[in-house]
């Protein structure tokens, strides 16, 4: 009593065998205890780690109500994973492959001109990266900020050999942000006053 994280984790231990875990020690790493202040909850996120690997995006969230019962468990697993987990490719390898790929083949030649690109170093690490089929695959994630365009490149580059396994600008929804006008009613999100660009 009195400890979330031992209770979530106690529970998902004892249902290993409904969330495909073999130890929720081993497979899953705190992130933090969120606290609820108007119910009194607390919500435990814990990332899935694969050999102390993170594994992009997947993540399970415990939630306890005040009298520390466990109400609801949500988030996404990646059961069974197999996967190296020791890189070929260095850091500095991995990040030229990821801005090659962004200067030749995701802008357009009047962005190149303009683009001046930073990889956030410090950010990039070592992930476990599983597609939509599955598949697991070590790689190294790099992130390359640019200005014009504004973008946040996040590059997903095979830590084995130099391919790119995914790629995505996290800056996109940014760029489509538009301002709307309620009018002076409570009505939302009302009337369009502007959209990006304009």
């Amino acid at each position: 009593r009195g400890n979330p994280v031992a209770i979530a984790r106690g529970f998902l231990d004892e249902n290993r065998a409904l969330f495909k875990l073999t130890s929720a020690t081993d497979q899953l790493a705190l992130l933090r205890v969120e606290s609820d202040m108007q119910l009194g909850f607390a919500h435990v996120r814990l990332n899935q780690t694969y050999h102390n690997i993170p594994v992009f995006g997947k993540q399970l969230v415990v939630h306890l109500d005040t009298q520390e019962n466990v109400i609801a468990v949500n988030g996404q697993f990646a059961p069974e994973i197999i996967a190296e987990t020791r890189p070929s490719l260095t850091q500095d390898d991995a990040e030229n492959v990821a801005l090659q790929d962004l200067l030749l083949d995701q802008l357009e030649a009047d962005e190149r001109a303009t683009v001046v690109p930073e990889i956030l170093k410090d950010k990039t690490r070592l992930i476990i990266y599983v597609d939509a089929y599955g598949k697991a695959t070590l790689a190294w994630n790099v992130t390359i900020l640019t200005d014009t365009p504004l973008g946040q490149w996040m590059y997903f580059v095979n830590a084995r050999c130099p391919v790119i396994v995914h790629r995505f600008d996290a800056g996109e929804t940014i760029k489509q942000r538009r301002t709307f006008s309620a009018d002076n009613r409570a009505t939302v999100p009302g009337r369009i006053l502007i959209q990006e660009g304009e």
